[in-house]
């Protein structure tokens, strides 16, 4: 049966694939046993037949410990914590290193994604550490974070005079710091955070430190670290502009009438499934004060229906093809195997 699904998937991956016009495509797998193309991304990366726009997917239950993306590719993953479905999701246990203008979809990163590079893309990529500037010597401007989910991690440049990314867009993520030292967002400048759902648990810093001339819109910011400066929004920040946000701290008496400001710090008057799987916890709950809170009057937060980019519970990527269900009979009926799949296409 695991051979037929496998089978499935790469029928999946072709449909997929049809869809790139020019660029070439390339299976990865570590399970050599499986016939993909490479057995890493860092495999691809040293073959001279991966060219800057290829695509490189990643078979479901690949698991890869570090690797590093040296080349203007597109590495697309299979989403993440599905675990009832028939198949599992491609994951990096380790750390993923990116030093080219690449772009990364619906990949399970269980370290780091420790940027090189302008112009990356990190999209419906859960990461379970940090996503930040890795050296002073490498610029990382225009960094894209695209309906992604960050549990315990933090987005941050370097702690130095210069250091900061430049123009980061972060767009419809779930962002939640429980680390002592990094806020959610940290050492940025002249960001666009929109539609997005920040929270600081534990003690330590603010919900935003070190951000400059940066604007913040449609978001949900909450602040539940603790008392006097941790409990504020903002700390050693300049030149920020905040319209039609959900916000929530201690301190939120200095910001426009624009904005929905609340000093309570229950967390449970803004979400549902507190304790869901793939950020499905982010969702409002009913008589949430997000609920229209943003600009135009749609939502506030990374689910709202009329924003950009709306989060997608569990990453899977769009326009891919996955299967939800696999019925394979242990006997054949008159010489044939009669089976039954439901496969649906992530459309939105």
């Amino acid at each position: 049966m695991k051979k037929f699904l496998q089978r499935v998937v790469l029928v999946a991956v072709a449909m997929a694939t049809a869809q790139v016009a020019v660029a070439e495509s390339w299976r990865i797998n570590n399970d050599t046993s499986k016939g993909a193309h490479f057995a890493s991304i860092n495999d691809a990366m040293a073959s001279e037949d991966v060219k800057d726009g290829d695509v490189l997917y990643l078979d479901p239950g690949c698991v890869l410990g570090e690797q590093t993306i040296t080349k203007a590719v597109t590495v697309i993953g299979t989403g993440w914590d599905f675990n009832d479905r028939p198949y599992g999701y491609a994951q990096i246990s380790a750390n993923l290193v990116i030093k080219a203008a690449a772009r990364v979809v619906g990949l399970y990163i269980t370290g780091h994604a420790l940027l090189h590079s302008d112009n990356i893309v990190i999209e419906r990529c859960r990461i379970d550490l940090h996503v930040y500037r890795d050296t002073w010597s490498s610029a990382c401007n225009n960094l894209q974070l695209i309906s992604s989910y960050l549990p315990t991690g933090v987005v941050r440049g370097i702690m130095a005079d210069n250091g900061e990314m430049s123009y980061t867009i972060i767009s419809n993520c779930v962002i939640s710091s429980n680390d002592y030292n990094n806020p959610p967002l940290l050492y940025l400048r002249n960001a666009t955070v929109t539609n997005c759902y920040l929270v600081k648990t534990g003690q330590g810093k603010p919900l935003l430190a070190r951000m400059y001339n940066s604007s913040f819109k449609n978001n949900i910011m909450i602040n539940i670290s603790g008392s006097n400066i941790q409990s504020l929004i903002e700390q050693n920040c300049s030149g920020n502009n905040f319209s039609c946000n959900c916000m929530s701290a201690e301190t939120t008496t200095t910001y426009a009438s624009a904005n929905v400001c609340t000093n309570s710090i229950d967390i449970s008057t803004y979400v549902i499934n507190d304790g869901a799987a793939g950020g499905a916890w982010a969702q409002l709950c009913e008589g949430s004060p997000a609920i229209g809170a943003g600009e135009g009057g749609i939502d506030c937060g990374p689910y709202a229906k009329g924003s950009l980019y709306p989060f997608v519970t569990y990453g899977m990527p769009k326009h891919i093809p996955y299967f939800t269900e696999a019925a394979v009979p242990a006997q054949p009926t008159d010489g044939k195997v009669k089976v039954s799949l439901k496969i649906v296409n992530q459309n939105d």
